[in-house]
């Protein structure tokens, strides 16, 4: 299953209704497994890839606090699988949107390679084989890393293209965030 952040955004009245009863929270988790949810969406496993990849822009280590979810405010007293749920203001919408602005479209390209023989949450990039026994093993060796290199690139691109539309959008209307690990 794995560890899988979840961005929704939260007008006013949806922020008051989930300050006011925590629990609705484990209630929209639920329903969104069925049902489609304006605003949620569903960044999955490459959270910590896409943190250290986008690293060199976040010197405030806002957009980290997102995506690992130890900034903006814990939410209610009882956990979800990973921790509690927390909620960014609108001022820390606009940060971490601008943040998200400033990366370089890119960036995921460029710095995928920092990832290789880094722990992240995900599995990405299996350990290195064996030395190969020839030329043509090698040869084999080196397109198989360079196709993983470009999946998991393009993965993260996409992840960070949702990711600013949907804050860009979030702090255009003034708008506050939840986020969790589960």
């Amino acid at each position: 299953m794995g560890m899988h952040l979840i961005v929704c955004t939260l007008s006013q009245k949806r922020r008051n209704l989930v300050e006011h009863d925590a629990e609705l929270v484990r209630e929209v988790l639920l329903a969104e497994r069925s049902t489609e949810i304006p605003g949620l969406y569903r960044v999955g496993k490459p959270w910590e890839a896409l943190g250290r990849v986008v690293e060199p822009w976040d010197s405030g280590s806002k957009l980290r606090g997102l995506l690992s979810t130890d900034g903006g405010r814990a939410l209610g007293e009882a956990p979800l699988s990973f921790g509690k749920p927390r909620i960014f203001d609108p001022d820390e919408v606009r940060d971490i949107a601008a943040v998200l602005d400033a990366i370089p479209a890119d960036a995921c390209r460029t710095r995928v390679v920092q990832l290789r023989g880094v722990a992240v949450h995900g599995n990405y990039f299996q350990p290195r084989p064996e030395a190969p026994t020839g030329d043509a093993d090698l040869d084999e060796m080196l397109e198989a890393f360079e196709e993983e290199e470009e999946q998991v690139a393009n993965e993260l691109q996409d992840t960070l293209v949702k990711l600013r539309t949907l804050l860009r959008g979030a702090a255009s209307k003034g708008e506050s965030l939840l986020a969790c690990i589960v």
